[in-house]
């Protein structure tokens, strides 16, 4: 019920707004969506967002913990995620 009005106010790049929309994504197992709204709203935790997707059951969801550390400078991690789950690409 709320998450019209929370993709409506997104435009402003609330950083409640995106937490909340980005974890409604998360458990709805909305790869997607995820990565539309990381890509284009940042005000958010990349960090955060990357260390909870780390371990998630679903590749996509980890390709965009790694994407997000790709983001946040921290190359260790990205490169190592993407070993782990044999993918050496990491691009949006």
């Amino acid at each position: 019920m709320v998450k019209p009005y929370l993709r409506q106010v997104q435009s402003l790049n609330n950083r409640a707004v995106n937490d909340c929309l980005n974890q409604l994504y998360i458990q709805e197992e909305d790869s997607g969506s995820l990565r539309a709204s990381i890509s284009v709203y940042d005000n958010f935790d990349e960090v955060a967002l990357a260390q909870q997707l780390e371990s998630h059951p679903s590749a996509e969801f980890r390709r965009i913990a790694a994407l997000l550390y790709k983001g946040s400078n921290q190359w260790r991690q990205s490169v190592e995620m993407c070993k782990k789950d044999q993918r050496y690409e990491v691009s949006f």
